[in-house]
């Protein structure tokens, strides 16, 4: 990693840099995923465009990168659904770079999509964690996500339970 690392909302005409990640993610960790990377792969460019599009123009969707260079190490993505509820943003398809990991690209990427959350009035946030991904909940639970009673099957092989995770944008760490 260099001087020229950075963590950003993505850019509309990046949907390149979010196919690329997005697939390294599901290649390198297929279990944390629903979608699969032969599905990703399968996509046609204007899929990409759009949820690049999504990500990087206010709404109720915010992509973050951590980019160094050219190179783009990790992904996060916050929702605002208020048709669901005006106070609680959705984490999603969270992702650092196997090469990278522990280096602290999770915790720069979660506290820019917290903090975008934060400002669009959430005040709390929740991501769903494969309940044997030991390492993630650990990093969740270091940011002060708390496991919730919610599971939910994920029928799609690998057959396999997630937990639901949720942390209270109020309270200081």
């Amino acid at each position: 990693m260099s001087e020229n690392l950075e963590v950003r909302r993505i850019r509309r005409e990046e949907w390149q840099r979010l196919r690329t990640i997005r697939l390294d993610g599901l290649s390198d960790s297929p279990a944390a995923f629903i979608l699969t990377a032969q599905e990703a792969r399968g996509f046609p460019n204007s899929y990409w465009e759009e949820r690049a599009m999504k990500g990087a123009v206010g709404g109720n969707q915010a992509t973050m990168l951590v980019i160094d260079g050219e190179v783009t190490l990790g992904m996060a993505i916050g929702l605002m659904r208020p048709h669901i509820s005006k106070t609680v943003a959705p984490i999603v398809s969270v992702y650092v770079s196997a090469a990278v990991r522990g280096r602290g690209l999770g915790r720069l990427l979660m506290d820019a999509v917290e903090d975008w959350a934060s400002r669009n009035g959430a005040i709390n946030t929740s991501l769903w964690v494969v309940e044997t991904n030991e390492s993630a909940r650990r990093f969740y639970e270091s940011r002060g996500y708390q496991t919730t009673p919610d599971r939910q099957l994920i029928t799609k092989p690998p057959i396999r339970w997630e937990v639901r995770l949720a942390k209270d944008l109020t309270v200081a760490e």
